[in-house]
């Protein structure tokens, strides 16, 4: 899966995202928002598929890595064939 990182305005905002389809953002994917200008910077992202993915996030002020795992599954709304995925 190719990853998507948007830069989401000009204030140093990206959106890491694993949704395999960028215009249906609304019902699949898990994201990340990072402010790059703040004291944490992005240094690895992966999607291990549409619904799960993980991202380094290093401090440049205490100097140590978080690994996050962002993960989701469909609800008792959304329709069958969707949720035996």
């Amino acid at each position: 899966m190719t990853s998507k990182i948007i830069d989401i305005d000009n204030n140093g905002l990206s959106f890491y995202n694993s949704n395999p389809d960028i215009n249906d953002y609304r019902n699949t994917g898990v994201g990340f928002l990072v402010n790059d200008q703040s004291m944490i910077t992005a240094t690895d992202f992966k999607e291990v598929d549409g619904r799960i993915a993980t991202i380094k996030i290093h401090s440049k002020a205490t100097k140590q890595t978080i690994n996050l795992i962002g993960c989701y599954a469909p609800t008792e709304s959304s329709n069958d064939e969707v949720s035996k995925e």
